[in-house]
């Protein structure tokens, strides 16, 4: 899932496909109104677009590289930006991107100086919001080549130097102190985790006081009152999914946000962005099935073809809403 992320480097160009004008650029750092980012699959490229501001995740808007086009116009996380979740507390915001720029000029000391970004992959959060917030930002994985990717796309830009860095470590045992971190970021990581409850554990000790913990993962939907589990049916298919892709059991949103009652967290907010990224399975689909996309499809071995196999499952999950993609947001008390 959060695996297939691959930004095409420290470039920034303008293409012109079909009329329609694409901004293809490292650090998914905004231009204007529309922001745009690639991502890598089966060696082709997509480009990803959200209208108005950045939301923080892959498959807004999906085009394949070569043949773009916009049968319609997607208008989707607008006013709402990752900044949102945590600059202004209270409510859940929907607050225009530059309103939120705004704000974080006015006030200085909201942005944060310090942040961990749990579960890194090549580090495109990381370079943005150093990028954004002038922040130092320390990058974990486990995988020592995605450290080796991360660290040189931000070598590669001067503007970070020692502000942004990567290392091989364990979401639940970060190499850190207590209370390190005014801004701890983790997307599409928490589902990887055998142990949510000492993952969530983990962002919680290594945060300051006052700071701000942002999850964005997927999770299955959340139980009705009446339920004390999943349909039969439901835990089959995401069984196959856990299958596909290796990962553990799921949890819902409700179960983070009630897990973070439970430590005392405050400003407690979750929100379901699947909408935003359901365009992103069935474009994936639609490439592999192309016979550039079944050549690289059958170069890359069986691990790949069974998560490929595994695609129209999301769908299915997306269509009987039972796949979520969520964000919760929390305080940690001062």
């Amino acid at each position: 899932m959060g695996g297939f992320s691959q930004e095409v480097g420290a470039v920034e160009k303008e293409e012109e496909r079909r009329g329609e004008k694409i901004v293809n650029y490292d650090g998914l750092i905004p231009r204007g109104s529309h922001i745009y980012f690639a991502s890598n699959l089966f060696g082709l490229t997509f480009y990803f677009a959200v209208d108005t501001c950045y939301h923080g995740t892959e498959g807004a808007l999906c085009m394949c590289k070569g043949d773009v086009k916009w049968k319609h116009k997607i208008e989707v996380a607008k006013l709402r930006l990752v900044e949102s979740t945590w600059v202004v507390p209270g409510p859940w915001h929907v607050i225009h991107c530059s309103h939120v720029l705004n704000l974080i000029r006015e006030d200085s000391l909201k942005k944060p100086k310090s942040i961990v970004d749990v579960g890194c992959g090549i580090g495109g959060s990381s370079r943005y919001l150093s990028r954004k917030y002038g922040a130092k930002c320390q990058g974990i994985t486990l995988s020592p080549i995605q450290v080796q990717r991360a660290q040189a796309l931000a070598d590669a830009q001067a503007m970070y130097g020692s502000q942004v860095s990567f290392q091989v470590a364990d979401a639940l045992q970060q190499p850190f102190p207590d209370g390190q971190f005014d801004l701890v970021w983790s997307m599409e990581s928490g589902e990887h985790m055998p142990d949510k409850i000492k993952f969530v554990n983990e962002l919680i000790r290594v945060a300051s006081p006052g700071a701000t913990i942002i999850i964005v993962t997927w999770c299955h939907r959340d139980l009705s009152p009446s339920e004390d589990s999943l349909q039969p049916q439901e835990k089959e298919l995401l069984k196959k999914i856990c299958d596909a892709y290796f990962l553990p059991a799921w949890c819902s949103t409700a179960d983070y946000a009630k897990l973070l009652q439970s430590l005392n967290m405050e400003d407690i907010k979750s929100e379901d962005w699947s909408e935003y990224v359901a365009p992103f399975w069935p474009a994936v689909i639609r490439t592999a099935l192309t016979w550039k996309g079944l050549t690289s499809l059958l170069r890359s071995g069986w691990k790949t073809i069974k998560g490929a196999l595994a695609m129209p499952l999301m769908i299915e999950g997306y269509n009987k809403d039972l796949i979520k993609f969520a964000i919760i947001t929390c305080r940690k008390p001062e």
